[in-house]
């Protein structure tokens, strides 16, 4: 398993745990009351929000620094912030269709 795998893994573990601890007592008796929908839908955004970044940071990982914007350990440190910035603008606009199916899979997983 790769570092993205694990860590995208970990992620949804943390989600579902922490979903799965705070939102089982406040379930109605019509499935998940909204505030727990809320929670679901922000945990699966910020999933694909990160496997984005990851994604995006494999991609330009063989793109070298330009030296004529100035190059540096500088240039590659504000590449990872730029990265996970456009990671998040991505799942803000819609993503990859990565956020419904983690909708969905905590969803079901609650109405165990």
């Amino acid at each position: 398993m790769d570092m993205t795998a694990a860590y995208s893994s970990n992620v949804l573990d943390q989600a579902r745990s922490h979903i799965s601890s705070s939102a089982i007592q406040g379930r109605t008796s019509a499935g998940i009351n909204a505030s727990n929908h809320e929670e679901i839908v922000a945990s699966a955004k910020e999933f694909e929000a990160i496997f984005i970044t990851q994604m995006l940071q494999q991609m330009f990982s063989g793109v070298e620094v330009d030296p004529v914007f100035g190059g540096g350990h500088a240039e590659e440190t504000f590449r990872g912030i730029l990265m996970e910035d456009y990671g998040k603008k991505f799942a803000e606009s819609g993503g990859i269709g990565i956020a419904q199916h983690v909708q969905e899979t905590l969803i079901r997983l609650q109405e165990v």
